[in-house]
């Protein structure tokens, strides 16, 4: 190899970095110029300036509740009423029949027997059982030897019995406690704990687990605390916060006979001439639209909410009656769909869950971020960096929160990451909904170009010259 050529073979990497250099300068110019984001970034009100309530804890105190204040205590006695199976007995009444003894009934899994003996008789919607020749006796509210005693009294004034004999044979036993029956829905988190933080670059998707079941819900039993305990248990404190119960028949439709509902047109016009009702409902000819004599959504008053954690003094809300089931009521447990934040900007887009137990600051959050993302293997070219890291590279130190106003605007908050690690006023606290956007400041961004365009470029135009020549 002559002198010339080897000359020419060491100059040839170091004019591939020359040009790959000013094409990285002319890069950043050129985006400076033509208006690159970076180069704007938002703005927003210095967290020092706002007031000690945006730094306030509002989840740390809250504790679950008592789980008894979800029940009702069982009583000494059982008292009858509709739905209940009675094994009743009385010569008076059936005869021997040519049996010596009453019927003995069975127990059967199946259908949720107790032992006992009689003709069975179901306690009715009136609250009577039929008995021949008595007819209806009113047994509601009734203990078994209560009603045992007005059988005994009906038979003596029915068959003109004198006081001064004995009283008439009558046994009389609960072949079959009633029960109430309810439908449960649970839309709650699943195993993971709501959300699943190992999507690469997502930063945490829901993962829910919706059932429904209907419950059978034996007599004084007829709770929430039983309603939870028979499909899963008390909500997981990674869900709501509350449970809600639907009063069965608190809310009707009226407007509609038992036809359906009466149309407000002739079937013969024109499709388009015809004024159809809302979707759902009867599904031919035009409608009178139903009404509603209340809410048709969760905040109406058939409704009651039932909180699952209460701050410290802060009384339940809900009275007795309120944990207590009737037939037909539907309890609804939902996962929390609101205590997330979500970030964008050189965070990268994704939400993520509030601890349910603790309030969480900028700080935190960005190490929550930032954590997860590594996790995950999302590089830093993908997500940016921040100062915190305290690289050797250019950091973003801007942080912008953006939280929702009641009016629905958004109120933007501009955090100095530098100044919060020594200034407890910058230290926000993260609530529901907040956006949290990491930017650039003008100088950094500028730095942060320079290293990934120049320095870069110098790089690769170095690694390329000695490729090609080789």
């Amino acid at each position: 190899m002559t002198a010339r050529s080897a000359l020419r073979t060491g100059r040839g990497p170091a004019r591939l970095a020359f040009a790959g250099a000013w094409a990285a300068v002319l890069t950043v110019a050129l985006a400076a110029i033509t208006g690159c984001q970076a180069m704007h970034p938002l703005d927003g009100v210095p967290a020092e300036r706002l007031a000690d309530s945006f730094r306030t804890p509002v989840r740390t105190p809250r504790r679950p509740i008592d789980p008894s204040l979800l029940g009702q205590p069982r009583p000494s006695v059982y008292r009858l009423d509709t739905g209940d199976v009675l094994g009743v007995f009385a010569p008076a009444l059936y005869g021997d029949g040519g049996l010596g003894s009453p019927p003995v009934v069975v127990a059967e899994t199946t259908l949720n027997l107790i032992p006992g003996q009689g003709f069975p008789h179901q306690v009715g919607r009136d609250g009577a059982v039929h008995l021949p020749f008595l007819g209806p006796v009113l047994v509601r509210g009734l203990t078994l030897e209560e009603a045992r005693g007005r059988i005994v009294d009906l038979i003596r004034t029915q068959f003109e019995i004198d006081r001064s004999k004995e009283d008439p044979i009558v046994l009389l036993s609960v072949l079959k406690e009633r029960t109430i029956s309810v439908v449960v829905f649970r839309n709650e988190t699943g195993p993971d704990g709501a959300v699943d933080n190992n999507v690469a670059g997502q930063g945490g998707e829901r993962f829910d687990s919706p059932t429904g079941e209907v419950v059978e819900l034996p007599a004084y039993q007829n709770d929430v605390l039983h309603a939870l305990a028979a499909t899963g248990g008390t909500p997981s404190l990674e869900g709501d916060v509350c449970v809600t119960v639907a009063r069965a028949g608190g809310l009707r439709l009226t407007g509609c006979g038992p036809g359906g509902c009466q149309p407000a047109g002739n079937f013969g016009g024109a499709a388009d001439e015809m004024a159809f009702g809302p979707i759902g409902g009867h599904s031919v000819g035009p409608a009178l639209a139903p009404t509603l004599a209340g809410a048709p959504t969760v905040d109406g008053p058939q409704v009651v909410k039932i909180p699952m954690q209460l701050l410290p003094g802060q009384p339940p809300g809900f009275c007795h009656s309120d944990v207590i089931l009737k037939d037909g009521d539907a309890v609804y447990v939902d996962s929390r769909t609101k205590d997330v934040f979500y970030t964008g900007g050189l965070l990268g887009p994704g939400s993520f869950r509030l601890p349910r137990d603790e309030d969480i600051d900028v700080l935190e959050a960005l190490a929550v971020v930032q954590g997860q993302r590594q996790s995950v293997g999302t590089t830093r070219a993908l997500t940016g960096n921040s100062v915190l890291s305290r690289d050797v590279t250019a950091g973003a130190s801007s942080l912008i929160i953006l939280r929702e106003r009641p009016d629905g605007t958004r109120l933007r908050i501009e955090v100095d990451l530098r100044d919060a690690v020594v200034d407890p006023r910058q230290r926000i606290l993260i609530r529901p909904q907040d956006y949290l956007i990491l930017q650039y400041r003008k100088g950094e961004a500028f730095v942060a170009g320079f290293e990934r365009f120049f320095i870069e470029g110098i790089v690769q135009g170095v690694s390329t010259g000695i490729f090609f020549n080789n």
